[in-house]
């Protein structure tokens, strides 16, 4: 058994199995944000990396989970449902199906007695692991039967990251990570994962390393000897592994060419690909020459580690990874086809991507801070599952002409972008998570917002400045964490929807606001540098939001809103507002020197008739004579507000004779009461007891036509009369 202690900085040794030697910093970091493939998930689930500089997919895969109760969710136990869980920590927990031990945070911490076990598809060497929330003594413990007992401690006062000293794993090893530290006073009882680093192990081809030796032009296939074995000429057979030291027109013949590696490692010209099917295991371009693929080839990993690789426009790759790195190039012409079946990795030096018509692209890794993407042509670029990482991976992104469009919601597709971005053609959000660490982004493009969206300052990392225009075609959230975060846009911001302003921190926008949707504030500060909230539009402000109107001047808007609640028609503003007298003032809602035009107040209700006939001063959720009954209740159910004993709705209780009951309600065809009403039964008055049902028959009966208040009988359905005890209720909402 080994007891470890945290390193202050991420350490890597790396030394492969079976006598492989890897480079060092050869690894992948699996991370856990919300929504992640592990986030509310059982086993089987997984995650697929590449190692940029192995080149090795690395699949991840939750073999079982264990819960509190030391049940394992493999034996299907009803009681055994556990999961693994990271949403709202972008970290990653177990979610035990009951919580014997009563921890508040069960559900997405690792507590006393749960685990986690998994298995990589590939040989692996442990490298680093991080957590979150340990702040007081804790113990966790990693097992597997390919290592002694690893057993990290920490007091609380380190940082949580421990170094996993290159332990290595064969594939398909199961490994667990446990909690074994107990609830003793002073123990923290939660933690979560950050991050798992490993390093994935090639494994050689076993066919033979041969040297094209086919002519400038020339025929690959099973028949020729267009190949070099040392010095000797030879036949390519299935399997082989081939090397392109010089550029060559190469036509592959009709029936299948399966191979190992193919590496192009020439300095100049063109090694081209044509004719019939490639099958490889790698394909690689490691000199400074083009790869141009104008067949169809299928990859286990395509790399391009130097130079170029092209598909033309009959040029088809189909790669179950793509690494990308030392500034090198894939370019996509008008026609070729690229399917990525996996992630695409940025190696050390990221590289560019050129695109004339368009090229689709799923999760894009890079654990490198700032390492550079360049998306070059006037096509665009799809990112369906997210860039680079938030903990160690934001990328610099360098969008110089035409499009890249980010699709998808949940935590695993974020956008995370660093210093260095800049924006020249036009980045489309739909969906994502913009995450933006202290940069400012600058260029001659725009930010479309297509699909609900947001953008975020990561927390530490320092202020962020924005200063391309913003098209809302949908509703965009913005966010300032705390601290020194703060979000300034600076460019135009323009369209048909709205900004929600989130997170605690200073949001600013200093440019030209000519959006048309509405304003809302639900946390932090949002400061407005000019008077140009559209005139139709509302302000919403909620919670601890407060808008900083900084122009001095008034800005007039259709409606405004404190917690959903529409205030009357008048100007608003701080007590800074000198230049005119407020209507309403006040310095929890706003700051600055500028004010409010409120034109539309709120429009009575039929609620507010009603309140208003009782002379009622509190408002829906208030109680005016005490009886236990909120106002809004007694409204719905046609009661006396003013009358302790006005409380009973019910006039006929369930007679069994009949399958009846009768209650009395406000009559909500002669009046606007946007009410409606559900009946549920119960057998035992459990709250989690009640189950919802359709009644047979409604009948309204009421001497006056129901005006105001109407008496509804309701027919139960005749199964439910069966029951020797039978609770009903009734709900308006």
């Amino acid at each position: 058994m080994n007891k470890i202690k945290p390193t202050k900085w991420p350490q890597s040794l790396v030394v492969g199995l079976h006598l492989i030697s890897l480079p060092a910093n050869a690894e992948v970091q699996f991370t856990f944000p919300n929504g992640n493939q592990f986030d509310t998930a059982g086993i089987g689930a997984n995650d697929t990396l590449l190692d940029p500089i192995s080149s090795v997919n690395v699949t991840l895969t939750t073999v079982d989970i264990r819960g509190q109760d030391g049940s394992l969710a493999s034996t299907l136990e009803p009681d055994a449902n556990h999961l693994t869980n990271s949403t709202g920590n972008d970290a990653l927990g177990v979610a035990s199906a009951t919580n014997p031990g009563g921890y508040s945070s069960q559900s997405r911490d690792f507590n006393p007695g749960e685990a986690w076990t998994f298995s990589f598809d590939v040989d692996v060497s442990l490298v680093e692991m991080d957590f979150a929330g340990w702040t007081g003594p804790a113990e966790i413990t990693m097992s597997s039967p390919a290592f002694a007992d690893l057993v990290l401690t920490d007091d609380g006062s380190a940082s949580g990251t421990f170094d996993l000293g290159a332990n290595q794993v064969p594939a398909g090893t199961p490994i667990t990570i446990a909690m074994t530290s107990d609830e003793t006073e002073g123990n923290d009882t939660g933690v979560r994962l950050v991050y798992l680093t490993v390093a994935g192990s090639a494994t050689g081809s076993t066919g033979a390393d041969l040297l094209y030796n086919g002519g400038v032009t020339g025929i690959w296939d099973l028949m020729t000897l267009g190949f070099l074995d040392g010095a000797i000429p030879t036949l390519f057979s299935d399997g082989d592994n081939v090397l392109f030291d010089s550029a060559a027109m190469v036509t592959l013949g009709p029936a299948e060419i399966v191979a190992g590696r193919v590496e192009a490692a020439h300095d100049s010209g063109s090694v081209t690909l044509d004719g019939g099917l490639l099958t490889a295991d790698r394909l690689e371009n490691t000199g400074t020459g083009n790869l141009l693929i104008s067949n169809d080839t299928l990859a286990g990993v395509a790399a391009i580690t130097e130079g170029s690789l092209t598909l033309d426009g009959d040029g088809i790759l189909t790669a179950q990874s793509l690494l990308l790195s030392n500034g090198a190039r894939f370019e996509v012409l008008s026609g070729g086809v690229f399917y990525a079946d996996g992630v695409t990795a940025l190696g050390e030096g990221g590289g560019y991507l050129e695109v004339e018509d368009s090229l689709t692209l799923g999760a894009v890794s890079n654990d490198i801070y700032s390492n550079p993407l360049i998306k070059e042509g006037p096509g665009v670029l799809s990112l369906t599952d997210g860039l680079g990482t938030q903990t160690t991976g934001p990328v610099a992104l360098e969008l110089a002409e035409g499009g890249i469009e980010a699709t998808g919601t949940g935590g695993a597709k974020q956008i995370n972008v660093s210093g260095g971005t800049r924006i020249d053609g036009s980045l489309i959000l739909d969906g994502p998570l913009l995450m933006v660490h202290g940069t400012t982004i600058e260029g001659q493009g725009e930010i479309r917002v297509k699909g609900e969206s947001t953008i975020k300052t990561r927390l530490n990392q320092g202020a962020v400045e924005i200063t391309v225009p913003l098209v809302l075609d949908a509703p965009l959230m913005v966010e300032a964490q705390s601290g020194d975060n703060d979000l300034t846009l600076s460019g135009a911001i323009s369209g048909d929807f709205g900004l929600t302003k989130g997170s605690n921190g200073l949001a600013s926008l200093t440019g030209s606001n000519d959006y048309m949707g509405d304003t809302r504030v639900v946390a932090g500060t949002l400061a407005l540098a000019g008077a140009s909230l559209a005139d139709s539009s509302s302000v919403y402000l909620e919670g601890n939001g407060v808008l900083a109107l900084e122009h001095g001047a008034g800005d007039t808007v259709a409606a405004l809103y404190y917690e959903d609640e529409q205030m009357p028609a008048g100007s608003y503003g701080s007590s800074e507002v000198t230049e005119v007298t407020l209507d309403f003032v006040n310095d929890l809602r706003f700051s600055g020197s500028g004010y409010l035009i409120v034109t539309e107040g709120p429009v009575a209700t039929d609620y507010d008739d009603w309140a208003a006939s009782y002379m009622l001063a509190d408002g829906r959720s208030g109680d005016s004579d005490g009886d236990g009954l909120d106002n809004g209740t007694e409204y719905a159910f046609g009661l006396n507000p003013t009358e302790a004993s006005s409380r009973n709705a019910i006039q006929q209780v369930v007679r069994p004779d009949t399958g009846t009951f009768s209650y009395t309600r406000r009559n909500p065809s002669s009046y606007e009461t946007g009410l409606s009403y559900s009946y549920a039964y119960s057998t035992t008055l459990r709250e989690d007891g009640w189950t919802d049902f359709t009644s047979d028959s409604e009948t309204v009966e009421s001497s006056d036509g129901g005006d105001p208040v109407e008496l509804v009988t309701v027919t139960l359905p005749a199964a439910l009369l069966g029951n020797e005890v039978l609770f009903v209720r009734v709900t308006a909402q």
